[in-house]
């Protein structure tokens, strides 16, 4: 049975930290925190079954066309989370009618990323 994301227990969530702007600003961009790229109300997934969220470090590729808040989720397994926008992004030949529907079975990729990342659903 597959979990529910987002629905299980995180260690923290440190929701005090959520009116603190200047300690959420450099969480961001602490090398150790990891964000969640999201498309237009979908994840980034990554691994064979396209299953497993793909947690990117701050300054990836992918996240350059994420705007400039990000979701602070907490902490898990001891890393600070976070969730970006990247909906600017616009794939090279999307179906905006396709998008339009409650169900979209069309796979993107996401912008360009260098050949040493390992997500399968990456532009090169």
């Amino acid at each position: 049975m597959r979990e529910i994301v987002f629905a299980a227990e995180w260690e923290d969530r440190q929701a005090e930290l959520r009116a603190d702007a200047v300690a959420l600003a450099a969480l961001r961009t602490d090398s150790g925190s990891r964000i969640l790229p999201m498309w237009r109300g979908r994840p980034l997934v990554a691994g064979s079954d396209q299953t497993t969220l793909a947690w990117l470090e701050p300054g990836h590729p992918v996240l350059a066309e994420a705007s400039d808040e990000a979701i602070f989720l907490g902490r898990h397994e001891g890393v600070a989370r976070f969730a970006a926008d990247v909906s600017s992004f616009v794939p090279e030949g999307i179906d905006e009618a396709a998008m339009s529907g409650f169900l979209d079975p069309t796979e993107y990729t996401t912008p360009p990323c260098p050949a040493t990342t390992a997500l399968p659903n990456c532009a090169r």
